[in-house]
């Protein structure tokens, strides 16, 4: 999924065979730093991949909540501000939610209008290993395309 938004933000290639891995822009994904791109996932699995958003709690901070499973509303609201701005970068934006199915109820309804009318050059990936799980008013305005599994080692090839 990194690496469908990475081409998609490439600015050295042609988006249909990849990101080029060169430019400032496959180097920003890389690093996780790009401007137009933004990573929804919830809170558990972004301190596992080391992806943290600006208002996530050091471990200790806030002992007594647990790391959230869910792609929380305030998060969902945030990204929808920021599809509105202009690309830092001109070449659009993107926004990753990862896993789809993490969006309950009302962050899945603040997203709806968005996708219906979505602001000019914004792609939204919403990746899932398990359609059937995503809320049906998001998998009923979305576009589906199977991916096949690619092998570990040749995953490495897209992150570094």
């Amino acid at each position: 999924m990194l690496a469908l938004a990475q081409a998609w933000l490439c600015e050295g290639a042609d988006p249909s065979r990849g990101p080029c891995g060169q430019c400032g822009s496959c180097k920003l994904v890389q690093n996780r730093l790009h401007p137009d791109l933004q990573v929804l996932m919830p809170e558990l699995l972004r301190r596992q991949h080391e992806w943290p958003l600006v208002d996530d709690k050091a471990e200790g901070e806030d002992s007594k909540r647990k790391p959230s499973k869910q792609i929380r509303i305030d998060e969902v609201r945030g990204v929808i501000d920021w599809v509105f701005k202009t690309s830092a970068r001109g070449r659009g934006k993107v926004v990753v939610l990862h896993p789809a199915e993490a969006l309950n109820l009302q962050s899945a309804n603040a997203l709806l209008k968005t996708l219906e009318e979505p602001p000019e050059h914004v792609k939204f990936i919403f990746a899932t290993t398990e359609p059937e799980k995503v809320i049906g008013t998001i998998r009923s305005r979305t576009h589906h395309y199977p991916f096949r599994l690619v092998p570990p080692a040749q995953m490495l090839d897209y992150v570094q």
